[in-house]
């Protein structure tokens, strides 16, 4: 049986998964598998990161050219009402697109009569593995996805002769056609569109299957192969069935036409028959030793550079869901920490690879053909969120298809920047799909301005590459990406500021992500003149857009304005109670003071506007205090973030043990929840919402080491309770590493490479 379960880098149970949010999750970034590990059948839930509804288009403004400019000069007379009307109706467009599941690889084993079972997933090399003994037969399976090989790989294998029965199967929720023949079960698809029509909520969209090629979806081929050692394989039904083996290895390869974000699937598609077979056959002349030592490599060398240390006894020897139990009643378990910040690590290596889409709200992994909120890229926080620990745990690459979304939005968001507002450079708005939809979304429905109007969404991601220059100091980035990047968003923002009544420059109208304000005869607004994290990232581009102006000595017009600019911006205000006003104005007061979102202390964190000892900080520890600890999975995972900045490690702990609350699992979604953790370790927001495991490691590393203007501070925010520990292998800014060693609360030793 399974031995060297290390508390801080495996989950394991003793059970079979029954509900997806207990299976565990595999990827190489491309290609995603849940695991649920049964003993008498197996399911396999399966995705391939360019499965998305749709085809390119793009949604032009739908109402008369001078709406925007109405709206402002409406919310300059604080006639809020009036110009959220105006938006709603004549400035929002169609939604996204969704994200799609694969489909499931089913092994039907006849039945199985499991004792001593375990199933366990190894952080640190990326296999997952199910142990148990049915009938006086031990059976082992192990599997991975391989990103050298570009398959999913299992093997089956027993301690006695011609043990090994299963039939194996294909089985998709998408248009498609399954045949078996020889060694081999082909699932051959294609993806739907989604459509809605103006004015219903998301809910009411549906998916169709178009006849004209033109606005036909992306194409896929599906081949599940077997390889055996004795036994017999052979094709019934569209199934495979193997009987009699010693040991069966399975291997899964998957491609699709997309062919990128402007480009006909159909009409313009990538060829995906032969790379598919191409796969499978590499994969079956390498045989089962080959491909997981080329795994285990590959993962190692992206896994092994950083390790988290907190200690910990006989609690970790437990299974993870009564682990974290156990966690929720008080009982103390120091490794639980670090396997929460080493799972965000593992889920990053195993979502995000050069070459593949940028993780979505559910990084590459979703079982539903209508996932929550489209399983789409929300980029007013949450695919933000997703890259906020990869950097400063040492997956530097991890970060490049962050990179390639922001390029391709910049050049999306243009055509949105001239059309919806007549200004040039770029924007882009809420969220975006696989098609990189830039517009304002909401269709017209009721009350959609309060999360559809927001064009501030690449300001914000241009943050997360920002901060690559400054880990990395790469020059070539900074000139060639970076830069050009940086210019096009300020000179978006640049054209968009005018004054208020006080003469201070203003992006207006402005609203606060998915937050509103209760107007004096009780109804909820979401518009108004500006907002503090409106002013805040153009402060940020601002500032950034001079800083490396000045790096490459090319300070030209857009400088010279830009510079003119930024002190002429209206700057923070405060609340009578002395806390950030959200809306930057007195007297609105928040329709829901624990609202999920902290937007208005985005100078606090991601930013660096905000010092913990600058005298704002005050505002910023009263702003959470008023939002309150409780939230959704990704707020909590945000609130320690900005705990941690404010150097209080004892309350951004709190945090991460209300992360750390076990939420009950099952197929449906109770919204109601508060935010916590699945049996697997997936966040709940409820439902299931990677970010929030991102933004946990993210957290644990901001109290661990922070970067500043100074240089690094190490251990500003460590939690009374993680006494002794160690961690080696964070990043800083300058291209630096870090090992840290503390006994007793204090710093013993400290490295930097």
């Amino acid at each position: 049986m399974m031995r060297d379960i290390h508390p801080a880098h495996t989950l394991w149970y003793d059970k079979a998964a029954e509900f997806w949010n207990e299976a565990l999750p595999l990827g190489n970034g491309r290609i995603g598998a849940m695991v649920f590990g049964g003993a008498g059948k197996e399911r396999v839930c399966l995705n391939e990161d360019t499965l998305w509804t749709g085809h390119p288009r793009h949604y032009g403004l739908y109402g008369p050219e001078d709406t925007w400019e109405k709206a402002r000069a409406l919310a300059h007379e604080k006639k809020y009402r009036e110009a959220e009307l105006l938006l709603q109706r004549d400035f929002t467009a169609a939604p996204t697109q969704n994200y799609l599941p694969l489909g499931d690889l089913i092994l039907d084993f006849g039945g199985a009569e499991p004792w001593g079972y375990r199933r366990r997933l190894d952080l640190s090399t990326g296999v997952h593995t199910v142990e148990y003994e049915s009938r006086g037969v031990f059976y082992k399976r192990e599997c991975f996805v391989s990103a050298p090989d570009q398959v999913f790989v299992m093997r089956i294998a027993a301690n006695d002769k011609a043990a090994v029965t299963f039939t194996m199967e294909l089985e998709t929720q998408l248009r498609g056609t399954v045949t078996a023949s020889g060694k081999e079960v082909l699932l051959k698809g294609q993806c739907p569109d989604r459509r809605i029509e103006r004015g219903l909520g998301q809910e009411r969209a549906v998916h169709v299957y178009p006849e004209e090629k033109s606005e036909q979806g992306i194409e896929l081929l599906a081949i599940a192969h077997v390889e055996t050692v004795g036994g017999k394989v052979y094709p019934s039904q569209g199934k495979l069935r193997v009987e009699g083996a010693d040991a069966a290895e399975i291997s899964f390869a998957v491609r699709t036409s997309f062919n990128g974000w402007d480009r006909s699937p159909v009409l313009e598609g990538r060829p995906f028959e032969r790379p598919a077979k191409s796969d499978i056959q590499r994969a079956a002349n390498r045989g089962w030793q080959k491909l997981l030592e080329a795994h285990v490599a590959d993962h190692k060398a992206l896994y092994d550079r950083c390790e988290l240390n907190l200690g910990g006894g006989p609690e970790g020897e437990k299974p993870t869901d009564e682990r974290l139990l156990r966690h929720m009643r008080g009982r103390e378990d120091n490794a639980l920490y670090a396997l929460l910040f080493h799972f965000g690590r593992y889920l990053t290596i195993a979502g995000s690879r050069p070459g593949t889409q940028a993780t979505n709200l559910q990084g590459i992994w979703n079982h539903r053909l209508n996932p929550p909120w489209n399983s789409n890229y929300t980029i007013n926080i949450n695919t933000e969120m997703n890259y906020w620990p990869v950097l400063m745990t040492n997956l530097a690459e991890c970060s490049l298809p962050l990179h390639d979304l922001v390029k391709e939005l910049a050049e999306s968001g243009k055509r949105t920047a001239a059309e919806y507002y007549h200004a040039p450079g770029f924007c882009s708005h809420h969220n975006t799909d696989l098609w990189r939809l830039s517009t304002p979304v909401g269709n017209g429905g009721e009350g959609v301005v309060r999360w559809g109007v927001w064009p501030m969404s690449t300001g914000w991601l241009l943050r997360e590459l920002i901060e690559y220059w400054n880990y990395t100091g790469d020059e070539e980035f900074l000139k060639d990406t970076l830069y050009p990047l940086v210019s096009g968003c300020a000179e978006f923002y640049a054209a968009m500021l005018d004054e208020d009544s006080e003469g201070k420059l203003v992006f207006c109208p402005s609203t606060s992500p998915e937050h509103a304000f209760v107007l004096s005869d009780g109804t909820l607004c979401p518009i108004a003149e500006t907002t503090a994290m409106t002013m805040a990232i153009v402060k940020d581009i601002f500032t950034e857009l001079l800083r490396e102006a000045g790096t490459l000595g090319c300070e030209g017009r857009l400088e010279e304005t830009v510079r003119e600019m930024l002190p002429k911006l209206r700057g923070y205000v405060l609340s009578e109670t002395g806390a950030v006003a959200e809306w930057a104005e007195k007297g609105l007061v928040s329709e829901d003071e624990h609202h999920r979102h902290i937007s208005h202390l985005y100078g606090m964190h991601p930013a660096h506007d905000i010092a913990w000892n600058d005298p704002l900080a005050d505002a910023v520890r009263q702003s959470l205090t008023e939002r309150g600890d409780d939230g959704t999975g990704w707020s909590l995972g945000w609130k320690i973030n900005q705990w941690a900045r404010l150097r209080d490690g004892d309350h951004a702990k709190k945090l991460i043990d209300m992360q750390l609350r076990m939420v009950e699992s099952g197929e449906e979604v109770n919204y109601a929840l508060k935010g916590g953790s699945y049996p697997n370790l997936f966040d709940a927001h409820p439902p299931f919402q990677i970010d929030g495991n991102y933004g946990a490691a993210s957290g644990i590393a901001e109290m661990l080491v922070q970067n500043g203007e100074n240089g690094p501070v190490f251990l500003p925010a460590l939690p009374s309770s993680w006494k002794n520990g160690s961690v080696r292998g964070l990043r800083i800014w300058g291209n630096k590493t870090v090992d840290l060693t503390w006994k007793n609360g204090e710093l013993t030793e400290s490295k930097v490479y």
